[in-house]
């Protein structure tokens, strides 16, 4: 670079890479039988996992991917590393959790043939949500089901899903002190010691 406007903007580009560099929060997962298939290119689909993976949208920041870079973790064969903007982090992280079952759920099952055997088995009762975008696991499918049973049979207000936890106010009884004894400890009797204006006796 010889003109002083291409070094300018040489030295804008070094700050930003910098800015990013310093608060680009990763997360890894080893759940690839190698990192190396993820720019394999199905022939059913014409697209490759990295494709998949970088096509996800982000929440936060609409019309833009979730992942900054997916990239082979250095020195590993299979380890493979997700960098996300830190607004990103929470949702990026139950991305990464549920690598398994979002594409059972959402893609074809010919990338799942990319995927070791040990974490297909360990995902083998988890379901994907795309409402919540989160991984559950059967069991909690199953209560879900059954509490959405209930409402049928649910006789109370609102439904059991969204019934909420009742409110118990008690009143205790405003009593006067008395030289530092409580009126209630000279009561003859437990009618007075429910009274508020009670006098000594």
């Amino acid at each position: 670079m010889i003109t002083f406007g291409q070094k300018a903007k040489f030295a804008s580009l070094v700050a930003r890479q910098a800015t990013i560099s310093a608060r680009i929060c990763t997360g890894t997962t080893w759940e690839l039988s190698a990192n190396l298939v993820l720019d394999r290119s199905e022939r059913q689909l014409g697209r490759s996992l990295r494709q998949v993976l970088m096509a996800i949208p982000s929440k936060i920041f609409p019309n833009k991917p979730l992942f900054h870079t997916i990239d082979r973790l250095w020195r590993s064969q299979n380890g493979t590393t997700f960098t996300f903007l830190p607004e990103n982090e929470e949702e990026a992280r139950f991305f990464i959790a549920g690598l398994i079952p979002f594409i059972s759920a959402t893609e074809s099952p010919c990338f799942l043939k990319l995927l070791i055997e040990e974490a297909k088995a360990r995902h083998a009762h988890s379901r994907w949500d795309p409402a919540t975008r989160q991984v559950f696991s059967a069991k909690e499918a199953e209560l879900e089901e059954l509490l959405a049973e209930d409402n049928e049979t649910n006789k109370s207000d609102e439904p059991t899903l969204v019934q909420q936890s009742t409110h118990v106010e008690v009143n205790v009884p405003n009593i006067s002190y008395v030289k530092n004894n409580p009126i209630l400890h000279k009561d003859n009797d437990s009618v007075s010691t429910f009274q508020t204006h009670s006098t000594l006796l």
